[in-house]
């Protein structure tokens, strides 16, 4: 696999990262829709065939996820269609950063929860297949992951929540928790080995061997060896809205959205579409050390991510912090990374006297940091503080009068800084941002670093209720 220098932070559209010159197939060919009673017809011929199946396995590619917000490559709108006219390409970072997982990709981890589907195979990287709840073991991701890097020594997986960026299995400049070697993304390139493949292979042999199914989704079946796989079943279904080269192949094809098709199936075989909740683990994190020539000062910083390596956070907008029983100045940071850094003078006194005395030394965030009274690294005399909280006995616990959706968490023991972050988080193409969510932290002077971990609520769709 080629290797060259890291990815930057700040990733470009997935279509531009490839590499040029190679064969994209046919783009932009004619596309239609059944009517929708044909459709319905086909639909239950289709649930009859996973019904009876031994093995079933779908095949998934870039249709299904257009329904999400996420352009395809090949159809009327799709990237390479547009770039082959000389169009301005869209902004795959918004589209897809935070996209909710389609009707049809529920649809599916229903079937995988029922038995009806074996496994998914899928040449999509848009990671809404993990994202939706199908079991990574479960799941064949042919051309990679936007949303994941892999440890170059132990191949432990790591899922994100922003673009990893880079494309080709570079060093991304983080490390792997178990064993210390170097991260990579998780993208493939058009001359790097398919990903999963041999378990693609297997799976699609044993749909021969067994008289299985192949359930097509949203693919145009036009790249080797992928196009090949489905067609080693013993059934192939496909589901399309443009003409594919395996069409005389299928037992069913069916020219319609795939989110209309997998409604129909789902109530055809009675089985219901699994709620979408989308909750993620935040993890609140600090650094603390001793500095300064007489050994008076803390350096600290408080930041929040969905991880403590640094990794990018896809999902908060904003974050605003205040620290109550102090004069320290609020700050707003609004990314891409959200981190507040400060230096505090204190004269130690007796645990229990509440008497802190500092200096605030104002640092930017990774980001613009609107509201920041001062400037960076200007030093601004505080008055003394007295505070009855200066000395703390416990640990973390659950506050109160912070809100209605507030969570307090934090390190017990030494002198600490109570900080308040309130976090905006950003929209999902199609629906609603999720409300603010209030942290409480306790910023532990006498701790060197500690985390702690938030779970936040950032979308839900139910999708039996709507047509």
């Amino acid at each position: 696999m080629k290797r060259s220098r890291a990815a930057k932070g700040n990733p470009v559209g997935y279509a531009k990262r490839l590499e040029k010159g190679h064969y994209k197939g046919r783009c932009g060919a004619a596309e239609s829709e059944m009517p929708h009673a044909k459709v319905q017809a086909e639909a239950k011929r289709l649930a009859s065939l996973l019904r009876a199946a031994p093995i079933a396995v779908a095949h998934t590619g870039a249709g299904l996820s257009t329904a999400a917000g996420i352009p395809d490559f090949r159809g009327k709108d799709g990237v390479w269609t547009l770039e082959n006219q000389g169009q301005p390409l869209p902004d795959y970072e918004k589209c897809w950063d935070n996209a909710m997982p389609t009707l049809g990709h529920m649809a599916l981890v229903g079937l995988v929860n029922e038995g009806f589907v074996h496994a998914v195979i899928s040449q999509n990287v848009d990671g809404l297949h993990l994202r939706s709840g199908i079991p990574r073991e479960k799941l064949c991701e042919l051309h990679g992951n936007l949303f994941m890097e892999i440890c170059s020594g132990c191949g432990k997986e790591f899922r994100r929540t922003a673009d990893v960026g880079g494309v080709g299995f570079k060093p991304t400049g983080r490390r792997c928790r178990e064993c210390g070697e170097g991260l990579v993304d998780a993208l493939l390139d058009w001359e790097d080995e398919l990903r999963d493949y041999e378990q693609a292979v297997d799976l699609s042999e044993r749909c021969r061997e067994t008289g299985g199914v192949s359930l097509c989704l949203g693919t145009s079946l036009q790249i080797s060896p992928s196009k090949d796989l489905p067609a080693k079943a013993d059934k192939m279904v496909i589901v399309n809205l443009q003409k594919t080269c395996k069409d005389a192949r299928a037992a069913i094809v069916i020219r319609a959205k795939i989110d209309a098709v997998m409604r129909c199936v789902m109530q055809e075989l009675g089985v219901p579409i699994p709620v979408y909740r989308r909750t993620e683990t935040l993890v609140v994190s600090h650094t603390s050390s001793i500095t300064g020539a007489n050994g008076d000062r803390w350096k600290w910083a408080i930041a929040v991510g969905d991880s403590a390596d640094g990794a990018r956070c896809g999902y908060i907008d904003r974050m605003a912090v205040k620290f109550p029983e102090t004069e320290l100045s609020d700050a707003v940071v609004t990314g891409p990374t959200f981190r507040v850094a400060k230096t505090t003078k204190c004269r130690r006194l007796p645990l229990g006297t509440g008497v802190v005395r500092w200096k605030e030394k104002i640092e930017a965030g990774g980001g613009s940091s609107d509201g920041i009274i001062g400037r960076a690294g200007e030093e601004v005399e505080k008055r003394p503080l007295e505070s009855e909280g200066s000395h703390v006995e416990g640990g973390a616990g659950v506050g109160e009068g912070v809100g209605s959706n507030s969570v307090v968490v934090g390190s017990g023991g030494g002198e600490y800084i109570r900080a308040v972050l309130t976090l905006s988080f950003v929209a999902a193409p199609g629906h609603a941002a999720p409300g603010p969510q209030t942290v409480e932290y306790r910023v532990d002077l006498s701790a060197s670093e500690s985390s702690q971990k938030v779970s936040v609520l950032l979308g839900e769709v139910d999708y039996n209720g709507s047509a």
